[in-house]
């Protein structure tokens, strides 16, 4: 049962396109990676269209949903890193007991000659922390501090036993040289964002290499099948000559030898048609395969359409499609990407060189009394502020050679980078060029070998007819239509050639996606 449900959306495909095409509208684009439900069962025969075909893959290839999932992880953690301003809110409780002697120092000081210190404290703080644009941070926390000891109670004549300490507190702290500044603080983040930029081309890059993929799969089954059908074509036509060899021959007209001879040519068509079946049974496996079509399911029959090369194949101007391309080209986009995250890290690594120089300053305003609520009051009344400004310094000795070695390893990389970008460019030039001289070629290629079909069909067709009329041989009909078959070969061949190139020359020109309506996200 599973094998039958694994079997491709053809038909679903089929069904949503045709209405368009009839129509004379355009099909809806197809987004890459996002078809994830089983297909409904398909038998028969099944035909198919390149675009078709291109956009089938695209929605359900493996290797492509595999990298989307790539980007989704990519923008998760962009997002993670995205918090990083978040608000923490934060509290704590803590409670002592101490049962311990008083030194002399203390029990001089105070009123009461307490020996003993029996204290109870319990301590209680809750507030906010907000991280700064600047690198710093400054918190606001309530605390409240109650303490139960027996010095309270003999200095109050045990009126009283428990004092309660209420403060509010703003805390900043400051980086100055190491860690300052907005551009060091959001170093990982601007990262992250970048990566899931990389994510996004390299998403691309493996959708424009399976589309690709699969439409020269298209091609190649477009051409076995042709090949196949040439075949049946030629031995057909050798059964019609062996038919009329016969007739002659009970006429007197033909010798007897001549069957033999058409016999040897019938045998030799008979064998080129079942190297063409099991031709044309590979190449569509290699299409089932890439539509993740088992073979243990239903009886399934792809039928390649005849697809023209259309009339606008020839290429655009060179320096014009190099522009495009390296606009479009997912490895000179990955290199750009990574040239900027490396710029980051070098920039971050510089400001780790330097010492470190924190500012740090604090303002606590407390209330101290026997009832809570009394000490709250005297806190937010503000009439005891506390102040505490403070710098903190730290310097290696040595020169700080950690960092600075992590500084030339970045600068190193950073010059990676802009090899590579270079070097990338230079190929997709190189590329772009021979492609398009490819394609080119190619076209020449299908002209002349259609020349080549119609001038050979038109000597076949003269020397059936002095053969007929009795003025002409056997022997040269038959070498003529071989001679026209092996040109209308040639010519299949070309054809599938031309559309290769053809689709090479748009993977690196960066067409190929909108020629057959894939996109890589909704508008």
């Amino acid at each position: 049962m599973k094998p039958v449900l694994l079997a491709l959306s053809l038909a679903a495909g089929l069904a949503a396109l045709a209405p368009a095409a009839a129509q004379g509208l355009q099909p809806p684009r197809t987004i890459a990676g996002l078809e994830t439900q089983p297909p409904p069962l398909l038998h028969g025969d099944v035909p198919i269209l390149p675009r078709q075909l291109a956009q089938l893959v695209a929605a359900r290839n493996p290797e492509i949903r595999y990298s989307r999932l790539g980007v989704e992880v990519a923008a998760y953690l962009s997002s993670a890193e995205a918090s990083l301003y978040e608000t923490v809110l934060y509290g704590s409780a803590v409670g002592d007991d101490v049962d311990r002697q008083r030194t002399i120092e203390e029990r001089v000081s105070s009123a009461a000659s307490l020996s003993v210190l029996n204290e109870r404290s319990q301590s209680y703080e809750a507030g906010l922390k907000q991280r700064l644009p600047t690198a710093g941070e400054m918190s606001l926390a309530y605390k409240v501090v109650r303490r139960s000891n027996n010095i309270i109670a003999s200095s109050t004549n045990n009126l009283q036993d428990t004092e309660w300490t209420s403060g509010l507190v703003v805390t900043l702290k400051q980086p100055l040289l190491r860690n300052a500044g907005r551009g060091v603080l959001e170093t990982d983040r601007r990262v992250a964002e970048l990566e899931r930029e990389v994510q996004w081309a390299q998403f691309r890059q493996q959708v424009l290499k399976s589309t690709a993929d699969a439409l020269n799969l298209y091609w190649q089954l477009q051409r076995a099948q042709e090949a196949r059908r040439l075949r049946d074509e030629s031995m057909n036509n050798v059964q019609k000559m062996a038919q009329d060899v016969d007739a002659r021959i009970e006429a007197g007209r033909t010798p007897p030898a001549a069957r033999l001879e058409v016999q040897s040519i019938l045998a030799g068509r008979e064998a080129e048609l079942l190297r063409a079946d099991l031709a044309e049974h590979e190449a569509e496996a290699k299409v089932l395969t890439a539509l993740g079509i088992p073979s243990t399911g239903p009886a399934l029959h792809l039928k390649a359409t005849d697809t023209p090369l259309p009339p606008n194949a020839q290429p655009e101007p060179l320096d014009e499609a190099l522009q495009r391309a390296l606009d479009q080209w997912p490895p000179y986009r990955v290199s750009q990407l990574r040239l900027e995250q490396g710029r980051l890290r070098l920039a971050f690594a510089d400001n780790q060189r330097q010492p470190q120089l924190d500012f740090s300053a604090t303002y606590n305003a407390t209330g101290l009394a026997y009832d809570r609520i009394e000490a709250k009051k005297l806190a937010t009344r503000d009439q005891y502020p506390e102040w505490t400004l403070g710098l903190n310094f730290e310097m290696p000795l040595g020169g700080n050679g950690k960092a600075g070695g992590q500084y030339q390893a970045q600068a190193v990389r950073v010059q990676q980078n802009l090899l590579e970008l270079e070097a990338i460019r230079t190929s997709l030039s190189n590329d772009l060029s021979q492609r398009r001289e490819d394609l080119v070629s190619a076209l020449r290629q299908v002209a002349q070998a259609q020349k080549d079909v119609d001038l050979r069909k038109q000597v076949e067709d003269n020397e059936r007819d002095r053969y007929r009329l009795g003025v002409g041989l056997l022997r040269n009909w038959l070498d003529r239509e071989n001679e026209t078959y092996e040109a209308r070969q040639r010519l299949s061949d070309a054809v599938m050639r031309a559309q290769s190139a053809r689709v090479a020359w748009q993977f690196a020109q960066g067409s190929l996606l909108d020629e057959y309506d894939i996109a890589l996200r909704s508008e």
